[in-house]
């Protein structure tokens, strides 16, 4: 997968639109006092290039989202900075978004492929995850953020109904787009939607005198027309077989052990798969590990082989690890 992200941040920095974003920024009089976290395109590429001959523990880039998230900020923060969508460079940054996105979402979608077919609730879970993560989303994420317009924000917003991520977020873990206690294609339906909720106040709510979408609209947008293409992906991925027939107890804690441990960060992960290696020894052994291309390796945990004392344990470890 490193060969691909390489290949979509060196077709970005080809593009002739992305000339200002291939180095970081310089001689812009009070830069550092807008943009807190500054980014550009050749940082990534630089510290995407020495990940190669870095041990894993100290890799900048544990993850394909942490790439992603330092992509984002480049364009994050030319939109902060350029506040006019009419600008050249918000508009450069927008295409180059948006170009990305496609791409990343493309990318993302082979992998799943490649990989174990995985639930459709932990799908759900790990694309929210991604998206609160994503530096694009720091103003949709808490109920604070729309709380502070008052009575002003619920005027206009045509849904009169306010959303945000965490709010999602709690609703994912109540349960409550469950139907007759299964996370079907409804329930993920029922998970878009209110997403896209989000989204659709952010652009009633920020729009100008004529109408026109301001900065904050538009970085929404771009964020729905994102969102759904990959929620389009989660919904058509392969999904393993149905848990029906475990025992409803021992379903319902290998559902939430899948759901928190996809949640973990690589480095809280390989702690987590060394615990079952050594408790779940064999035969068969619950952990396998081979050696895959680039010399990385890789390792296949099959929960099927792991008791159900430990399952316990490791609930517990992986809800310390998140929080």
């Amino acid at each position: 997968m490193h060969s691909k992200l390489s290949a979509i941040l060196k077709s970005l920095k080809r593009s002739p639109k992305a000339q200002a974003f291939n180095q970081p920024v310089e001689g812009v009089p009070g830069y550092e006092f807008v943009v807190l976290d500054p980014m550009d395109l050749g940082t990534v590429e630089k510290w995407f290039d020495q990940d190669r001959r870095l041990p894993w523990a100290e890799k900048k880039y544990l993850m394909a989202e942490d790439f992603a998230h330092d992509v984002r900020l480049v364009f994050k923060n030319c939109f902060i900075c350029n506040a006019a969508p009419t600008h050249y460079l918000f508009k450069n940054a927008k295409d180059l978004l948006t170009r990305f996105e496609e791409l990343y979402a493309e990318e993302l979608q082979q992998a799943e492929k490649r990989g174990p077919r995985c639930p459709l609730d932990v799908r759900c879970q790990m694309l929210l995850t991604d998206l609160r993560r994503n530096p694009l989303t720091e103003w949709f994420r808490r109920s604070q953020d729309w709380q502070a317009f008052g009575e002003q924000y619920t005027e206009n917003i045509k849904s009169g109904e306010p959303m945000d991520l965490d709010e999602v977020q709690k609703k994912l873990d109540r349960g409550s787009y469950l139907t007759d206690g299964n996370f079907d294609d409804e329930a993920a339906v029922a998970f878009g939607s209110d997403v896209g909720l989000v989204w659709r106040n952010a652009m009633d709510f920020n729009k100008d005198n004529r109408g026109e979408l301001t900065n904050f609209g538009v970085i929404a947008k771009l964020l729905q027309q994102s969102f759904e293409r990959r929620l389009r992906h989660v919904r058509n991925a392969p999904r393993p077989a149905s848990s029906a027939k475990l025992p409803k107890a021992a379903s319902k804690r290998l559902r939430e052990l899948r759901d928190t441990c996809s949640a973990l960060p690589l480095t809280d992960a390989a702690v987590m798969v060394d615990i079952i290696q050594e408790a779940c020894p064999g035969p068969p052994p619950a952990v396998e590990r081979k050696a895959g291309t680039g010399g990385q390796m890789m390792v296949r945990v099959d929960l099927d082989r792991i008791d159900e004392k430990l399952w316990d344990a490791l609930a517990d470890r992986a809800t310390k690890m998140r929080t």
